[in-house]
């Protein structure tokens, strides 16, 4: 049988033939293969984001069957937990219209259950039993079975999936960085990536702009409409195009890590494990643990000095000087016309100061001189520039 990415992506469910047919039709075929990478790089991020904005798959079901069963028909600690529930789900619905599916698909099994239980009672009993009093008795066993329907509708679209990367014959790409060698790369898609020393970058099978991150990057991610992952081991960042640091803080003595994520340019989504998803915006860095997600503007120099990268946004020119001049041991005579003078730009610290300064002189419209004797180097106003 052929496969197409409508016939995959149609499936409820990946039987063990399935899963064998599909990986087959997919080495035998690479633009199946990719469609389908592309496929599970969306569908994580949509679990994980669905799962980041509602509580779980339970209150799921509690929520969808809040007007079938009655207050009585739930525990006190059910009752709460939907009362919690209906406080968040309309925004969760806005950003997830999928969920107003699920919860349709809900409904409708919890009914088909119903008319199916209440159909074997009549058969067995005759009509003997009050049809009201065994749906209460038995309401337990309806909410179990419909939330294991919910969950299988949530849990399909990234663990099923995962069945079909054919791990055993595609390539697992991994880059790191040692001493002495570059840390640059480029991906396929043009995005780069510096990688902080101990650190690596890796993927299964073809480049699909879904990465894994193990230690410190920094990623200037080229636009495109299809969004960008960064997997590590407490949570996703998600972009389309833009610049930014992602540092890990090795775990404590509990075991767990911090990951910080410091965005320069563009907008990056943070997704951690048991809360809510947070959205950055330049100069802000986002704190991710196993607890929560938290975030606070930041200095972005002074964050990022472990990338090796000077990064200034709206940065006066006092203050670049100044961090220049720390960062090479250098001195630097300014023009007090530029003192406030705002700078935005990220530079490499490997271009060296000359080269760097050199930059800023042409976007001030300064004149870069340098004493041969002492080295002091000098931005003054350029005589073209007038008085």
């Amino acid at each position: 049988m052929s496969y197409s990415i409508e016939d995959i992506v149609g499936l409820d469910s990946f039987s063990a033939d399935d899963v064998a047919a599909i990986k087959a039709a997919m080495l035998a075929d690479e633009s199946l293969r990719l469609a389908v990478s592309r496929w599970i790089a969306v569908s994580k991020w949509v679990r994980l984001s669905i799962e980041n904005d509602f509580p779980s798959s339970q209150v799921l079901v509690r929520f969808a069957l809040r007007e079938q069963l009655s207050e009585s028909d739930w525990t006190s600690q059910e009752w709460a937990s939907l009362k919690q529930a209906e406080s968040v789900m309309a925004d969760a619905i806005a950003n997830h219209a999928s969920l107003a599916r699920i919860i349709s698909r809900i409904q409708n099994d919890a009914q088909a259950f119903d008319q199916a239980w209440n159909a074997s009672v009549d058969s067995i009993q005759a009509g003997t039993i009050d049809r009201a009093p065994v749906a209460r008795r038995f309401s337990g066993m309806r909410l179990v079975r419909t939330a294991l329907s919910a969950a299988a509708v949530v849990v399909v679209i990234a663990f099923g999936i995962n069945q079909l990367t054919p791990n055993a014959t595609l390539p697992h790409h991994v880059i790191e960085y040692a001493a002495g060698e570059s840390n640059h790369v480029v991906l396929e898609d043009g995005s780069t990536v510096r990688l902080a020393e101990n650190s690596s970058l890796s993927w299964d099978g073809d480049f699909s702009r879904t990465v894994s991150l193990s230690g410190s990057a920094f990623f200037d991610v080229d636009a495109s409409s299809e969004p960008f992952f960064v997997e590590t081991e407490v949570g996703v960042t998600t972009v389309l195009g833009t610049s930014f640091g992602i540092q890990t803080i090795p775990a404590d003595e509990n075991g767990n890590p911090t990951v910080k994520v410091t965005l320069v340019s563009g907008r990056v989504s943070l997704s951690g494990q048991g809360s809510a998803s947070k959205v950055l915006a330049p100069g802000e860095q986002g704190i991710i643990t196993r607890s929560g997600i938290t975030v606070a503007p930041v200095n972005l120099t002074e964050s990022l000095t472990w990338t090796e990268f000077l990064v200034f946004r709206d940065t006066p020119m006092k203050e670049v000087v100044a961090e220049l001049q720390r960062r090479f041991e250098i001195k630097i005579i300014l023009d007090k016309h530029f003192t406030d003078t705002p700078l935005t730009g990220t530079f490499d610290q490997d271009r060296g100061a000359k080269e760097i300064l050199n930059i800023m002189a042409t976007a001030l419209g300064a004149q870069l001189s340098v004493d041969a004797q002492t080295g002091t180097f000098s931005l003054e106003r350029s005589e073209s520039a007038g008085l």
